[in-house]
């Protein structure tokens, strides 16, 4: 028996639909999330996408997973398999550096990009992971810092600066 939270039809919020079975299937048929960024309060409050949730119907089968359509009259099939990423269907290299890219890509540079793939590719052979560090940190400086690094704040105790629940030694760098 699924959870309330995983039927839910009409979310509230982005969290709310992304544990909503029926929500996020309508919102895969009317959306691309392979961009997490398509999945956002436009999606939750789309009248197109919460009347398909709406429409939606999730049946418990001990059988493979299946998706089935009717539409017009006519009925579609469409068998699935272990989603990428699991253990069944795991990542390659290459699809974790798309991944990355698409994500990372969105808040860092190709310059550090391409940084912190280096180090991960090469990760056991790594003694010292400071430079790591500094480069997954930079974007936290820059949004506290627009405008640089103030001179004379020490940036290892520029805890008032930050965003709550940011560690105060994550702000490192300049843009």
């Amino acid at each position: 028996m699924m959870e309330g939270r995983h039927s839910v039809r009409e979310p509230h919020t982005v969290m709310g639909g992304q544990y909503s079975l029926p929500f996020t299937v309508a919102v895969a048929v009317m959306r691309d999330l392979s961009n997490p960024l398509n999945y956002d309060d436009a999606a939750v409050n789309d009248p197109t996408i919460r009347a398909l949730a709406q429409r939606v119907e999730l049946i418990h089968t001990t059988a493979e997973p299946e998706v089935l359509v009717d539409l017009d009259g006519q009925s579609y099939t469409l068998a699935t398999g272990p989603f990428k990423g699991s253990p069944r269907n795991p990542f390659t290299w290459d699809d974790m550096r798309e991944k990355f890219d698409r994500y990372a890509g969105q808040v860092l540079t190709s310059s550090q990009l391409s940084d912190i793939i280096a180090i991960v590719e090469d990760l056991e052979n790594v003694a010292d992971l400071a430079k790591l560090a500094e480069l997954v940190s930079a974007r936290v400086a820059s949004e506290c810092f627009p405008e640089g690094v103030p001179s004379g704040v020490d940036t290892d105790s520029a805890s008032e600066f930050l965003p709550k629940g940011v560690p105060s030694g994550v702000v490192r760098g300049d843009r």
